[in-house]
């Protein structure tokens, strides 16, 4: 039984990417990186000149501008718990690491103690549209975990999942 629909929480963009992946991969690997604190990670910022050399950014760009974006590393053996986003109503995320176990979850109560939930199995390389209204989780274990994740200047208030997935539809991007 499905109870919780994967296109509602979100969707993976056709488009790999072609720049940022490497460029973040530099990131990672650079034992220089200064990585600052933000709301529960460590983050490395990504420039906006590198986001925009993937065409399908640059293209989202010209309809949803685009704020920033960044690498964000979890530590090992860290859960970042149920929540929604206070600010981004929608983000793009791609994961980086995939040499250990980390599971990005989406989730609905069943109870007070129990939530259903649906895994995002992210595919190397590929950019999701991001729901980050739906109620969602992160558990890493035992490497550190990378994300290149962006975030866009409408904050909850103002963009929406829904909006964004129906404009890329309508483009023929997922």
């Amino acid at each position: 039984m499905e109870r919780i629909k994967s296109v509602n929480c979100y969707t993976a963009l056709k488009e790999k990417s072609s720049v940022v992946a490497d460029y973040c991969q530099k990131i990672i690997e650079n034992k220089n990186a200064v990585w600052y604190p933000y709301i529960g990670w460590d983050v490395n910022l990504v420039p906006r000149e590198v986001v925009l050399q993937e065409p399908v950014l640059a293209k989202i760009n010209e309809q949803f501008t685009i704020n920033r974006a960044a690498v964000l590393m979890s530590e090992a053996y860290q859960n970042y718990e149920w929540h929604t986003d206070q600010y981004r109503g929608v983000c793009i995320n791609m994961l980086l690491s995939y040499d250990h176990i980390s599971h990005c979850l989406f989730g609905v109560k069943k109870n007070e103690t129990n939530v259903y939930f649906h895994e995002l199995k992210y595919e190397p390389s590929t950019f999701y549209l991001f729901n980050n209204q739906f109620p969602h989780s992160v558990i890493n274990f035992d490497k550190p975990r990378y994300l290149f994740s962006l975030e866009f200047a409408a904050t909850a208030d103002d963009l929406l999942y829904p909006e964004i997935y129906k404009w890329i539809k309508s483009e023929n991007l997922i």
